[in-house]
C-alpha cells in the first residue's frame, strides 16, 4: 500500500469530533456547509467520498486554493455577508482567513493546538455536541 492510500485510509478511520457527524449529516438548522481544507483538493474530495459526506457541502476548497480566497470566493458568490457566517478552524492560518474576509472565528480546540492558542480569548468549543 502507497504511503498516501495509508494515509487516506488513517483519516477515512480517524475518530470523530463529537457531535460533527450528527451536526453535517442532519443539519439541524439548515445551514449552507463548505470545506475550505489545507489537504489537497483530490485527496480531500476522496476523504468526503469515503464518508458520504460530499452532499452535505455546497462547495470543496482544498489545497491549493488559499483559505483566504475560498472563503472571499464564497462569499462572492453566494451573496453572503460576511457577519452572517462562521469559520470553524483549528490553525493559525484560519483565523487569519477569517480575519481577512470580516467572517467571525469558532476555534475549535484540542490537545496538538492548545500551545499555539494559549493566550486566545475569542469563542472556541471543544466538540460540537451543544451546538
Amino acid at each position: 500500500m502507497r504511503f498516501s492510500e495509508m494515509v487516506l485510509e488513517a483519516v477515512v478511520e480517524a475518530p470523530w469530533v463529537p457531535g460533527v457527524e450528527t451536526l453535517l449529516r442532519t443539519n439541524p438548522h439548515r445551514q449552507l456547509f463548505f470545506v475550505v481544507s489545507a489537504t489537497p483538493q483530490k485527496e480531500l474530495e476522496e476523504i468526503l467520498k469515503k464518508l458520504n459526506l460530499t452532499k452535505c457541502f455546497l462547495r470543496i476548497f482544498g489545497s491549493p486554493t488559499r483559505k483566504a480566497d475560498a472563503i472571499q470566493l464564497t462569499l462572492s458568490e453566494q451573496q453572503l455577508a460576511s457577519r452572517d457566517c462562521l469559520m470553524i478552524g483549528d490553525a493559525l492560518v484560519d483565523i487569519k482567513a477569517a480575519a481577512e474576509n470580516a467572517v467571525p472565528f469558532l476555534l475549535r480546540r484540542h490537545l496538538t493546538n492548545e500551545n499555539i492558542f494559549s493566550d486566545y480569548v475569542g469563542p472556541h468549543v471543544k466538540d460540537f455536541l451543544d451546538l
